[in-house]
């Protein structure tokens, strides 16, 4: 497929122009002639002490996984990882170069193990409990899809992954609300981006309805784009309780012979996540019962933030130089607002970061 870049364009941080990573834990690379691209960052880490936990919901019975404070299991580490928010990061083309033609060309998984990792967060743990510490997993049987966890965590803040057949889970009685998504950033941010993010979520608690459910992603266990981390194998969803699921169709390739290997394209077609982070008011003490709901609703969603580095590879001479300097003031400006409202950090604090 053809496409032109555009006059505002982006390049990949990447020295090599051929390739541009896409994904946050660099699981895809597209291949570029001449493109304009991305790499793409970390995720955000959530407050300390944030517990994590797994429903697997299937009807109005499934499994509930709750992980120890220190990280693990296995399973849970590579669900956290795969759904995390996301940092983008872009550089600017010359502004004097022309527009030039390219053609997207999607490599395999294996190629992206090349790529540079720009910024990712998953939810930040402490140490890793020593075996017999008590630090293992707890896995609770559910039933009418309520889930009870007053007696099994005093965390004030939860992550909850709910894994489902059909579509998006909803938590009974609270209000989902999706993370603000997609600002342009100060590029400063690239490298304190878990700070960031752990503002930005808890300024939001605090502006929603309590109690609201803040939704950071949701979207088929069997496709993403971009990815952050491989997809989980049946191995693992079952580990968690998703024993509904199974691996996907064969791709057909009318070049391969019926004997030779299928390519199968990631991972469950049949499992769909959504990812929930909570928190206790400020007079609550101890976690409600949660009642979750499954629904039809498919559609994908992933909190990502974006950092434009401008263009410094060599001199600006030329018309468009001074427009593109003007463009860059505004987009600083913008820049700057949207961290504040995000977070609620002092501008003047903000401002001195950014610099000019």
């Amino acid at each position: 497929m053809a496409a032109r870049s555009e006059a505002g364009a982006m390049r990949p941080w990447r020295s090599d122009r051929c390739r541009a990573v896409v994904t946050a834990a660099v699981v895809a690379t597209v291949l570029m002639q001449g493109a304009p691209g991305a790499s793409v960052a970390q995720a955000a880490q959530p407050a300390p002490g944030a517990r994590r936990v797994v429903v697997a919901l299937d009807g109005s019975n499934g499994v509930v996984t709750i992980a120890p404070p220190g990280g693990g299991p296995a399973p849970i580490d590579h669900l956290d990882a795969y759904t995390a928010p996301r940092l983008a990061g872009y550089t600017d083309p010359n502004p004097c170069t022309p527009p030039v033609d390219f053609e997207l060309r999607v490599a395999p998984p294996p190629a992206a193990r090349n790529g540079a990792v720009v910024a990712s967060a998953a939810v930040e743990r402490g140490a890793t409990p020593a075996p017999g510490s008590g630090g293992e997993a707890k896995t609770l049987a559910l039933r009418g899809a309520r889930v009870e966890l007053a007696a099994e965590t005093p965390a004030r803040e939860l992550v909850i992954f709910v894994l489902t057949r059909t579509g998006r889970a909803q938590v009974v009685g609270r209000e989902s609300v999706p993370v603000a998504s997609g600002a342009v950033l100060p590029l400063f941010v690239k490298d304190d981006f878990g700070r960031f993010y752990a503002a930005a979520t808890a300024n939001m608690l605090a502006r929603t309805e309590p109690g609201a459910a803040l939704v950071e992603y949701t979207g088929d266990l069997g496709f993403c784009d971009p990815c952050v981390a491989d997809p989980l194998p049946i191995a693992e969803l079952h580990q968690l309780g998703a024993t509904w699921a199974a691996d996907p169709p064969p791709k057909a390739n009318p070049m391969q012979s019926a004997a030779a290997p299928q390519d199968h394209q990631g991972g469950a077609r049949n499992v769909f996540v959504t990812r929930f982070r909570l928190a206790l008011g400020a007079s609550e003490h101890t976690w409600p019962p949660l009642e979750l709901r499954e629904t039809p609703d498919r559609r994908d969603f992933q909190v990502r933030f974006v950092v434009r580095r401008p263009y410094t590879a060599g001199p600006i001479a030329c018309a468009d130089g001074e427009t593109y300097r003007a463009r860059l003031a505004r987009q600083h400006q913008s820049a700057v607002d949207a961290l504040a409202g995000l977070t609620g950090w002092p501008r003047a604090e903000i401002e001195q970061r950014a610099g000019p």
